[in-house]
């Protein structure tokens, strides 16, 4: 039947002839598919109408995952009782791509009038989900009672036999092949990398992995890559090596999630190449317009290769250690060996001059993380300035700074991330090449999203609007933990004020006065302290019509009001921490904002104090935040308070040692807060513990990053 996003050719409604039957059940043997996102749980999607030969009926309503469930289920066991309980489950082309299974179920219904004949039986779709019906059966006989006879149904469906699939994947390939060439998806042959002069990385696309070039290259007497080196064949030296990464995901054409690969073949050379050849690399077997052939010029003081290792952007000048790394893993060929490369030299951009010379170090002959072996060069002497690497009868670096302009721009690109997930507001061409609307910015009290042309909306139904905060992913969920983000962009304003100015962000705020990054920071609380109740309490952020809400509709039955996740102890502890930095911070700027965000923090953590959770989640780490909390108001307020209270949970009750494992990582959020602390008051046994403790795990990053 008709469904709101699939199947709307098809009918609302059919009438199927019964014949006079009677019996005490009525049974539909039945499925769903293409649930709407904006479906509430258990939404009514189809109703039966069983009409007696005497004129009179009854009326069955249909609710999703109760009377019917969806084709695609997540275990072959999920049932609802004689509501609807599996009585066909298997696979089929796609159920392993997703991770499901498919099933029918089986719906009875009972007959009030089981001796009354029935005439004939309506489906009508409600709207929604598809309702697919493929028998109905009318019988005395309780199948639900036999629970013998009905494990039977209860089997998980075997693995399908190899190459079962093969002709429907095949034609897919095909499909998504001709949709991705006509969305531009593919370059052919993509690009050529000298990894080493014997050993060149040919990298091309196909679509998916196994397509028959991956094949064809696999196979020695079938060798579709031919290089020329001044205009004569290069012999290959054996079979090409392989790695083939994924490069891009999601809807083409009609063929929704398809993920692409690229294939790279390192194509080692009977004879190294010559400095000065002019290299041509021809692929077999891509079809045009695509690219069959890509030339150049084999340089060793000018050609650049990726296998010399460096920041990608530039180097701290205030690092006094600096290194650059020359490795490789040539896939299914393994390490690739440059023992023969013994030197390297630095050139300075600026004018060409060798500014640095140096051995290459072996620093791992196997190193467990990479499968490289890794050679070493040490740059720590080079000032500030632009420069690359060359290795002398290999290759050249990529351009690399050592402050200057590199470090300036990774700030200013790192930092306008956030200004790019800004929730709720426009994005004006003025401050980005990327202007977008304000989206998702109001929400319906039932929890929808206004414009969602899924959701009929009440009557009069109230309205509310937001901004500020993060979107979450790639969707618009806003949380309570993004936040964690805008602390630490705070912690290093905190250690240079200096460093930070109004204007360096281009964003709406710039020229208001006030540092673009405390501007920045201001935008991710806001949300949360427009929102914030009476009482003190931080709603955990706002959902949308996409994954996380859907999410709380099946735990807990409805939407949130307006779509904002209720409060959480961690919710108030973790904005009550960020706040109260924030209200430090903008003391000596604004005073007025330092004292509406310090009482606003404060509120916040008188609530989550009163407001243990009921059932701590260990993993969440609730205890570190709100001590973390109590740590950033200390530090601000110096209120003798505050630090008993951190005390009180680091010491009495241990909330550093009780976290779990998978919430480690919060716990150096108030150790660190504390030793950066200036105050007297400061408990100096706790924080020489916190000091060792921090030179104790530093030094074992360190380690293991040596190792």
């Amino acid at each position: 039947l008709k469904g709101s996003v699939l199947c709307k050719d098809k009918p609302t409604e059919v009438e199927i002839p019964a014949n006079g039957a009677t019996g005490r059940f009525v049974y539909f043997l039945q499925t769903a598919a293409g649930r709407p996102q904006a479906q509430e749980k258990n939404a009514v999607v189809a109703e039966y109408e069983i009409i007696y030969s005497d004129g009179t009926s009854v009326k069955i309503p249909v609710r999703d995952e109760l009377e019917i469930r969806q084709w695609y289920t997540h275990n072959w066991y999920d049932n609802s009782g004689r509501g609807a309980w599996p009585f066909i489950t298997g696979v089929n082309a796609y159920s392993g791509k997703w991770k499901k299974n498919i099933s029918l179920c089986a719906f009875q219904w009972e007959n009030p009038s089981p001796s009354k004949p029935i005439s004939k039986i309506i489906l009508r779709s409600i709207g929604g989900a598809v309702p697919a019906v493929f028998a109905i059966t009318i019988d005395s006989k309780d199948a639900h009672a036999d629970q013998e006879a009905l494990k039977a149904h209860y089997v998980r469906p075997p693995e399908p036999p190899a190459d079962f699939f093969k002709g429907k994947e095949d034609a897919e390939k095909a499909g998504i092949l001709a949709a991705a060439a006509q969305e531009n998806h593919f370059q052919g042959l993509c690009a050529v990398d000298v990894i080493r002069p014997d050993l060149l990385a040919v990298t091309v696309d196909g679509g998916f992995a196994g397509n028959a070039l991956s094949a064809s290259v696999e196979e020695p007497s079938a060798q579709p890559i031919k290089v020329l080196s001044n205009g004569k064949p290069v012999a290959i030296a054996g079979k090409p090596g392989r790695q083939s990464v994924e490069y891009w995901n999601g809807h083409i054409g009609a063929y929704p999630v398809v993920t692409l690969f690229r294939h790279t073949y390192y194509v080692p050379l009977e004879k190294p190449l010559p400095a000065g050849a002019s290299v041509e690399v021809e692929v077999e077997g891509i079809a045009k317009p695509l690219r069959q052939r890509l030339d150049f010029t084999y340089d060793p003081a000018k050609t650049a290769t990726p296998v010399i290792k460096i920041n990608q952007v530039a180097y701290s000048p205030l690092g006094s250690s600096r290194f650059a790394y020359l490795g490789w893993w040539a896939g299914d060929r393994g390490p690739v060996d440059f023992s023969a490369f013994k030197t390297f030299e630095v050139v300075d951009e600026k004018n060409g001059r060798v500014v640095l010379e140096g051995s290459l170090v072996e620093r791992a002959a196997s190193d467990v993380a990479s499968g490289e072996q890794i050679h070493e060069m040490d740059i720590s002497t080079l000032p500030t300035g632009k420069y690359h690497i060359r290795i002398p009868g290999l290759a050249r670096s990529d351009s690399f700074g050592v402050g200057g302009d590199g470090i300036t721009e990774l700030y200013h690109h790192t930092m306008r991330a956030f200004f790019h997930q800004r929730a709720g507001v426009e994005l004006p061409a003025a401050n980005t090449d990327f202007p977008r609307p304000a989206t998702h910015t109001q929400a319906y009290e039932s929890g929808f999203m206004v414009g969602n042309p899924n959701y009929t909306p009440k009557p009069n139904e109230p309205v509310k609007s937001f901004s500020g905060g993060y979107h979450d992913a790639g969707d618009d969920d806003v949380f309570t933990q993004h936040l964690r983000s805008t602390a630490q962009a705070l912690l290093i304003y905190e250690a240079r004020p200096d460093a930070f100015r109004d204007g360096d962000l281009n964003i709406p705020e710039s020229g208001n006065g006030i540092p673009d990054l405390l501007d920045e920071a201001e935008f991710g609380l806001s949300f949360y302290k427009d929102t914030q109740r009476e009482d003190g309490a931080i709603y955990y952020g706002r959902g949308n019509d996409e994954d996380y809400i859907r999410d709380v509709e099946r735990n807990t039955g409805k939407r949130p009001a307006f779509g904002l996740l209720d409060p959480r102890n961690n919710s108030a502890s973790e904005y009550a921490a960020v706040a109260a930095q924030l209200a430090r911070l903008f003391k000596p700027i604004d005073p007025a904002k330092s004292k509406s965000y310090l009482a606003s923090a404060q509120k916040a953590y008188d609530w989550a104090v009163k407001n243990p959770d009921e059932k701590p989640d260990i993993r969440l780490g609730n205890e570190i935040l709100l001590s973390w909390a109590a740590a950033e108001l200390f530090k601000t307020t110096g209120e003798d308070r505050y630090h008993q209270d951190f005390l009180r949970m680091i010491k009495d009750e241990e909330a550093l040692k009780k976290a779990h494992w998978s919430a480690g990582f919060k716990t150096w959020l108030p150790r660190w807060t504390y030793l950066s602390t200036d105050n007297p008051k400061k408990d100096e046994a706790l924080n020489k513990e916190f000091q060792d403790t921090l030179i104790r795990d530093a030094s074992i990053v360190r380690q293991r990053t040596l190792e």
